[in-house]
């Protein structure tokens, strides 16, 4: 069958731009670093003496996709470098298999991320500075399949989808004294021009850069010796490695007592706190701060992302993250509280000892008491509540005043099964109030009446809709 219309790639396609950039300074090691991720169809050259990198291409913008046909594409590397380097490409390929390309000779895939693959390759040092060129696709085309059809290429109504994209970014550093093409990488793309992270390969260095304030790119898995008690500012670069801890420890990164604005990056990592009550604890840190946690996956037997009481405002950002899995997958107890998780799996499992009076029920989102005016958003994400001992084990609670929570998108499972009615959404949170929890003594009276405010003035917003708790919950 033939295609009605013929659709256009975007324009991205084209020739990417150019932005160079030379850092020499103190610390463990300096380093060059290239890559060609600027504004499209501009060369920026910045201090790059020793190196010039360039992504090029002849072929023009103009593609269309022609069931069973082929189409000229030839986006070249071109790297002129004084020391042996590390070349990288990322094809970002945002056409769900209706383009299709091969890498050129050279190339080894470093990793695929969703719809982009990383390319590398190692170049050697040249002394006359002449630019060595590295063609990305194999025969400098694109091709598509011949069973592609309009359903293909058009919505329910016949109209043409939006543009696919196949973008290229090239990027380059230096090869020592990395000495190895993913470390290369994390530290390339994870750390900002300027920063000097520390390469970790034992828990005693990880711990020392830590201590130290130092960012940290890692080289293999570590398990920690025991908990590591993290100041306000750190910064890890996991490269996909995993962070263990020894038997006996309570929680593995602990933000206890500190006393500047919380500065926290954490990308690329397993935090694995199996046998542990805690992934990542917060308590005590009096200014807050900011959290960001990217394709991060949080493990822990209780409380996976704790945010204990006594914290001051905090904004917590996680994007891409596997899984936080634990007796809760996140808890606050801290008023002015703010998480936001996007493309996260987000699994409570309550393996727990069985209590026929309800002390060991629970749920996988978890607001306390003391945690007034907090907001949970969950965008396109799984949310999933799961018993296994005969406890009950519930999507939310809200147990406070002026707590929201924003679902747009997601997916809501029990016990491995998908909710997929809004009805059966209505039984998936625990509204309660326990005045011990934070030192009061109450009258049945007078928590059955603290319920109702939790009701009145707590939201639940899905999909655009809002409701009071009160209103959504049965």
């Amino acid at each position: 069958m033939k295609i009605k219309n013929k659709k256009k790639l975007a324009t991205s396609l084209g020739a990417a731009a150019v932005a160079a950039i030379m850092i020499i300074g103190g610390g463990t090691f300096a380093y060059y670093q290239a890559d060609t991720s600027a504004t499209p169809l501009k060369n920026v050259i910045q201090n790059a003496k020793t190196t010039n990198l360039t992504l090029t291409e002849t072929t023009g913008t103009d593609y269309k996709i022609i069931p069973g046909t082929s189409q000229a594409k030839d986006p070249v590397v071109k790297l002129d470098t004084t020391v042996d380097a590390y070349l990288f490409v990322e094809v970002t390929d945002t056409s769900k298999g209706l383009v299709t390309w091969e890498k050129a000779d050279g190339w080894q895939v470093l990793k695929t991320e969703g719809d982009k693959t990383i390319l590398w390759r190692e170049v050697p040092q040249s002394d006359d500075g002449a630019l060595a060129e590295y063609p990305v696709l194999d025969g400098n085309k694109i091709s598509y399949d011949k069973t592609i059809t309009n359903a293909d290429t058009t919505d329910s109504n016949g109209m043409l989808n939006d543009p696919v994209e196949l973008t290229f970014i090239a990027r380059a550093i230096q090869k020592a004294p990395f000495n190895d093409e993913s470390v290369a990488y994390a530290v390339l793309t994870g750390f900002e021009p300027g920063e000097e992270p520390a390469v970790v390969s034992t828990p005693a260095q990880l711990e020392e850069a830590i201590e130290n304030g130092e960012p940290v790119v890692l080289t293999q898995d570590i398990t920690a010796s025991g908990v590591i008690s993290a100041p306000a500012k750190v910064k890890i670069n996991g490269n996909g490695h995993t962070i263990n801890v020894a038997p006996g420890a309570t929680r593995i990164l602990n933000f206890d007592g500190n006393t500047e604005e919380l500065d926290i990056d954490l990308a690329d990592l397993t935090l694995d706190a199996s046998g542990a009550q805690r992934g990542i604890s917060f308590y005590g840190n009096t200014e807050g701060g900011e959290v960001d946690l990217s394709n991060v996956t949080v493990i822990a037997d209780m409380y996976a992302i704790n945010v204990a009481s006594n914290n001051g405002p905090m904004d917590i950002n996680v994007d891409k993250m596997t899984a936080v899995t634990g007796w809760c997958a996140y808890q606050s107890w801290s008023p002015d509280v703010h998480v936001t998780f996007t493309n996260c799996e987000l699994i409570g499992i309550n393996d727990k000892t069985y209590n026929a009076e309800g002390w060991n029920d629970f749920s996988t989102l978890v607001l306390y008491e003391s945690a007034e005016n907090n907001t949970v958003t969950v965008i396109d994400s799984t949310i999933e509540a799961n018993a296994t001992t005969g406890n009950k084990q519930t999507l939310f609670s809200n147990r406070s005043n002026d707590q929201e929570f924003i679902l747009e998108n997601n997916t809501y499972k029990k016990d491995g099964v998908e909710l997929t009615a809004l009805e059966d959404l209505r039984h998936e949170n625990s509204i309660s109030y326990n005045a011990k929890a934070i030192g009061l003594t109450l009258t049945d009276e007078e928590i059955e009446q603290k319920v109702a405010e939790i009701k009145s003035t707590g939201k639940i917003t899905i999909d655009g809709t809002q409701y009071s708790l009160g209103d959504f919950f049965l």
